[in-house]
């Protein structure tokens, strides 16, 4: 028997995926929870100096608690929900890290000023 991988086995752990549109609407979430970051990027930038800096920091910050208790609260998620244990990890945490990450790539492209480098 072969090994799913990728989209097949999220389809898999995460039934919504099996529906264009409820992956549709997943998806839509996930890029409002991003653009809530670029948001507040492009908010705090401005606000204060060297804000660029300290608004990457609180993000990588947010995003590091998401990903710590992503670690902490595998078993007990397993335990509690069984199999439908990563469809509800899946909306607790994965979103939330893949959206503060992508967020703190992106970031750089927005600052403005002379290249350093």
């Amino acid at each position: 028997m072969a090994q799913k991988k990728g989209y097949e086995l999220l389809k898999e752990k995460v039934p919504e995926f099996r529906s264009p549109w409820k992956s549709t609407a997943i998806f839509i979430i996930w890029f409002l929870l991003f653009l809530v970051c670029i948001g507040f990027f492009i908010w705090f930038n401005g606000l204060v100096w060297y804000g660029a800096l300290i608004s990457q920091f609180v993000v990588a910050l947010v995003c590091s608690a998401f990903a710590y208790g992503h670690m902490k609260n595998a078993k007990r998620y397993r335990e509690k929900y069984g199999e439908l244990a990563y469809r509800y990890f899946f909306f607790h945490f994965i979103m939330p890290i893949f959206a503060t990450w992508f967020a703190c790539i992106f970031h750089p492209l927005l600052i403005g000023g002379q290249a350093l480098l």
